[in-house]
């Protein structure tokens, strides 16, 4: 008679043992969902506030789907390494994209295929090598690109073709050489940023697609030699910087003598003629200024 009535409570207690593990398990899936699941590399949801998608500062490596009306992504100080094809794709209303201060070394060409209408993209402070020549096959809006703090070694030179670009940052990267048609056909761009890379030489008319452009920085590479006519085109030029290179001469057609390593002169003469803010420091220059033919030391 004992036994017998042992064996209910004993069932009794080994279903409520199982019950409150299952209570304990559901509240670690719940848990993992909302902060992330470290075995798997799951990140948490997205915080999603007016049509804008953030995550930052969290340690994960699987992103979790966006909503199909987002108009923003933010993924910041997030040690992301890679990105999987179509991660971003088919997002009609994504506008602005910002993926910094990450690990990303390389970036798939399908990515963002079927979301052509990014209008800004920042994915500075990664470690992007190169990127694949097809990235903005589609995009129709993009207006802003900064690809600033990376180890950029190459950029092909059809990947910018037909952007709207009027703002392009590409400084503190590892360039030694830019393609001669890379700019082509960037007709809004103004603001060009090359500074800090390890440029030799530039080709002839590597800026002769920019018709608006008004600042260009060169500064803090390894110039060598540079004829200022390769600028002479560019009307809106209003600030060139060229500071810390190692150029021992440059070549300018002006009409009043530079004061100074700073100067505002005008180069060329006629309607070929530009007035521009010319930064030169830290260059140990020898002028030849025509049609004067007069040498300047500094």
């Amino acid at each position: 008679m004992g036994i017998t009535t042992f064996l209910p409570c004993l069932n009794l207690s080994i279903l409520q043992m199982a019950l409150r593990f299952l209570l304990h398990l559901s509240a670690v899936v719940l848990w993992c969902s909302h902060i992330q699941c470290l075995s798997r590399g799951n990140c948490p949801p997205w915080n999603y506030d007016r049509g804008y998608a953030e995550l930052y500062n969290i340690t994960c490596t699987i992103l979790p789907p966006l909503p199909i009306d987002v108009h923003g992504v933010e993924l910041r100080h997030m040690g992301i390494a890679s990105l999987l094809n179509y991660q971003f794709a088919n997002l009609s209303s994504l506008i602005d994209v910002y993926i910094e201060y990450n690990r990303l070394s390389i970036i798939p060409a399908t990515v963002f295929s079927g979301s052509c209408h990014i209008e800004k993209l920042s994915l500075q402070h990664n470690r992007i090598q190169h990127f694949p020549y097809r990235l903005f096959q589609c995009q129709q809006d993009m207006i802003y690109l900064d690809i600033r703090f990376n180890n950029i070694k190459h950029i092909p030179s059809s990947l910018l073709h037909g952007l709207p670009l009027t703002e392009l940052l590409i400084d503190h990267n590892e360039l030694t050489s830019i393609s001669p048609t890379v700019f082509q056909d960037l007709k809004l761009l103004k603001h060009l940023s090359l500074a800090y890379n390890e440029i030799v030489s530039l080709p002839q008319h590597l800026f002769m697609g920019l018709p608006f452009v008004r600042n260009i920085s060169l500064r803090h590479n390894k110039l060598l030699h540079l004829d200022i006519v390769t600028f002479v085109h560019l009307k809106e030029l209003s600030l060139l910087d060229l500071g810390e290179n190692n150029l021992p001469w440059l070549i300018m057609n002006i009409t009043n003598r530079p004061h100074g390593l700073s100067s505002t002169v005008t180069c060329g003469e006629g309607k070929h003629s530009i007035n521009l803010f010319f930064s030169i420091r830290r260059n140990n220059l020898l002028f030849k200024v025509m049609p004067m033919l007069a040498f300047y030391f500094f």
